[in-house]
């Protein structure tokens, strides 16, 4: 429990730190815009301004470029792009510096809202957004001055303000992302640097264009139409030829890691990190579903935060395998908490995911297992169909190669080690039968399934067991003990179960006593055997038993008081005398003697 409390406690600081390490950043971001106001914007004469609008036409203009914008991911990242460069200057050379402050924010910031981000991204957008346009407008007036939109120097000037602007964009940016993950990918930053710089490039030079057809003529705005959509659409072109060649390298890679290992417990994990971080997701899971009852799920976990959880047996959950059966008939399933015509299934909410993309893993005759995506990184988009329709092309190279070849063979040997882990926690190790948890485990089963029939516990301890260990060794004692498993068995069916306690106390569960009667007559079959002699070696060996029985039925009884009649009834039993029977409120009148108490 205390492990358990740590981890929740973990989780809920990081959930904290994400919203607070924003905020912090935001406020220093506001901070240095004030600065730059209360320092060195004081010092500088800004020009009149050369286009005659009003500072909401102008928000209506930073509105249009931050309303469609395109996303470049790069790892579990992504950032942003818009037209936002060529709305900053039409606001340079229409605007004073403060209105150009308030144009940017009340447009950028009618963006965001439509865009549905949250108040803490907002907040940190608008601070970068705040400080960008001030340090824009620093440099434009401040370091080349501004002549008329046709002046070399002035390009040279909105160029070198859009871009510094551009890069305080970027660099918060990434400064936001350091500080959540607590690293600093350089090569990351010169790549979607080197894409940040080329984009505002052109977006200014487009913005320059507008505002020399405005100043020339404003009609002549009508022109830019066509460019303007056309640099939109490039974009979106561009991204999405990066996307399907990424697409393409993923599936090769993907393929590369099932068949090049075939070691499932390396190979798996390493598929999932690889699909993690391709998908951008927090959560990447494979689970496969047991192929018989006898046998349980496994399941493999990799987390973006670093909290991998290796190939381990699970219990196999009901709501996974409805997910497995509607991934599997509707193509797989995208699945978010935002959306509340969708009920996220009880298994993903239990694991703290709020979206996921789950697809069926098909085997020859059916669905063998699931692999999930879930709480997309970055919130700029959830996944989407094209992405489901990736994982579902990857789910069927994994159900391949899971059912065939070297990976197969893999798979097939971690089930057989962890049967034989799981028969080693489950089984007495000298007599191979079950233990107390199992057969504990057994009785709840039975008492849960069995509707009036009554049930049986014999406690057996044996007699005269201490004198053999003492006088003939402990070698002799085990193959007594071996010996007393035998017997135990060929004294019941098939389909009671006999346990060892350890030591020399033995538990037998009769499913189908329906009588006390029965359960006396099995117990007196087992004193009877078990006091014929046996042969340890050379020398024969006799010994005793004394059976304690509880009897109970499902509904009347749980699992603990059986378990503590039948310890009672065997204990009244040694102390009547070696080879005797006892029952404990038996539950047919007139079966051995009267019910109540001990006989």
């Amino acid at each position: 429990m205390r492990s358990r409390t740590m981890r929740a406690g973990a989780r809920e600081a990081d959930r904290r730190g994400g919203r607070v390490r924003p905020l912090a950043l935001a406020a220093a971001l506001a901070a240095a815009g004030a600065a730059l106001w209360a320092g060195p914007m004081g010092w500088v004469d800004t020009a009149e301004p050369i286009l005659g609008l009003s500072w909401w036409m102008v928000a209506i203009v930073v509105f249009a470029g931050e309303h469609r914008v395109v996303h470049v991911h790069l790892g579990g990242d992504a950032h942003s792009f818009s037209l936002s460069e060529a709305a900053l200057v039409v606001g340079l050379f229409a605007l004073a510096p403060g209105e150009l402050l308030l144009a940017v924010l009340t447009g950028g910031g009618a963006a965001l809202l439509r865009r549905r981000q949250s108040a803490v991204k907002v907040l940190f957008n608008l601070s970068h957004f705040a400080l960008g346009a001030t340090a824009a407008a620093l440099v434009f007036h401040g370091v080349l001055g501004s002549g008329g939109p046709l002046d070399p120097r002035t390009w040279a000037g909105t160029l070198l303000a859009a871009l510094v602007s551009a890069l305080i964009g970027l660099l918060a940016v990434e400064a936001v992302i350091a500080l959540c993950q607590g690293r600093v990918r350089t090569e990351r930053l010169a790549e979607i640097g080197a894409f940040g710089v080329a984009s505002a490039v052109a977006n200014s030079s487009l913005g320059l264009i507008g505002v020399s057809l405005y100043a020339a003529s404003p009609g002549g705005l009508a022109l830019l139409v066509v460019p303007a959509v056309t640099l939109h659409l490039a974009y979106r072109a561009f991204l999405a030829e990066r996307q399907r060649r990424a697409r393409i390298e993923f599936l090769f890679e993907a393929s590369r890691v099932l068949h090049r290992s075939g070691d499932a417990e390396h190979a798996i994990p390493e598929l999932l990190a690889h699909a993690g971080e391709t998908f951008r997701a927090g959560v990447a899971e494979l689970t496969l579903f047991p192929p018989s009852e006898d046998d349980t799920a496994l399941r493999t976990t990799w987390r973006h935060d670093g909290r991998h959880e290796p190939i381990r047996p699970v219990d196999p959950d009901p709501s996974d395998m409805l997910v497995a059966s509607l991934a599997a008939d509707g193509d797989g399933l995208l699945l978010s908490g935002d959306d509340r015509s969708i009920e996220l299934p009880a298994a993903l909410t239990r694991r703290r995911l709020t979206d996921a993309m789950v697809v069926a893993v098909e085997g020859d005759a059916g669905p063998i297992g699931t692999i999930l995506l879930g709480n997309r990184l970055g919130a700029v988009s959830r996944f989407d169909r094209e992405e489901l329709q990736l994982l579902e092309t990857l789910a069927n190279h994994v159900g391949i190669a899971l059912e065939k070849g070297e990976l197969a063979r893999s798979l097939l040997g971690l089930r057989e080690r962890e049967h034989e882990l799981r028969h080693q926690a489950l089984h007495d190790p000298l007599t191979g039968l079950p233990n107390r948890v199992l057969l504990q485990d057994r009785l709840e089963l039975a008492l849960r399934r069995r509707s009036h029939q009554a049930l049986a516990l014999l406690f057996v301890d044996l007699d005269g067991f201490k004198a053999v260990n003492d006088s003939l060794g402990h070698a002799a004692g085990d193959e007594v003990l071996r010996a007393v498993a035998g017997r135990l068995q060929r004294c019941i069916r098939p389909d009671d179960t006999a346990a060892r306690f350890g030591g020399d106390e033995f538990a037998v569960l009769l499913e189908g006593a329906e009588t006390a009667a029965t359960a006396g007559r099995v117990a007196e079959r087992i004193v009877r055997d078990l006091s014929a002699p046996l042969l340890v070696g050379e020398c024969p060996v006799t010994i005793g038993a004394s059976v304690g029985v509880a009897l109970g039925v499902p509904g009347d009884v749980s699992a603990a008081d059986l378990l503590a009649d039948a310890d009672t009834a065997m204990y009244a039993a040694k102390a009547a005398g070696k080879g005797t029977v006892k029952v404990l409120n038996p539950v047919v009148a007139g079966a051995h003697e009267a019910a109540g108490g001990v006989r």
